[in-house]
């Protein structure tokens, strides 16, 4: 199961459908958010991959980062833009001020979406060399 969900990423939410009863605009609107959820889940905030935090803080050669089968790819992607996109989502619309909170940020530990918090946090992250679930000094902002 683990390597069909890694093989598969978010499109495997489609075979829920039925399991909820979504309808295709439903599981439409849902993938479109997903979509861009899973991409900044790896590639934002202070639980991102292990890899892109390595790359980031230059902890390994960026270069060797980028041919690992584990990468997620997050060099090739503009954060803020990704953010923008997830924001602009049905998804987001509907759920982002009264659903859980868990769907306006990266990860239970991060600040919520703001069409900047990732550039911001990938910034901090990269200047302050932060480690797994540290987040940026208090004044030190850079």
């Amino acid at each position: 199961l683990a390597s069909k969900v890694a093989m598969r990423s978010y499109t495997i939410l489609t075979d829920l459908q039925p399991v909820f009863g979504l309808t295709d605009e439903q599981t439409r609107q849902l993938l479109e958010y997903m979509k861009y959820w899973s991409m900044l889940r790896q590639c934002c905030g202070v639980q991102m991959s292990a890899d892109y935090r390595e790359a980031l803080t230059g902890a390994v050669d960026s270069i060797k980062s980028a041919y690992s089968f584990s990468s997620p790819a997050c060099d090739i992607y503009n954060v803020a833009h990704v953010e923008s996109k997830l924001m602009a989502t049905d998804v987001w619309k509907k759920y982002s001020k009264h659903g859980p909170a868990n769907i306006r940020s990266p990860s239970v530990k991060d600040g919520e979406f703001t069409g900047s918090y990732c550039a911001w946090i990938n910034r901090q992250i990269a200047c302050q060399r932060l480690g797994f679930n540290r987040f940026p000094k208090v004044g030190e902002d850079c």
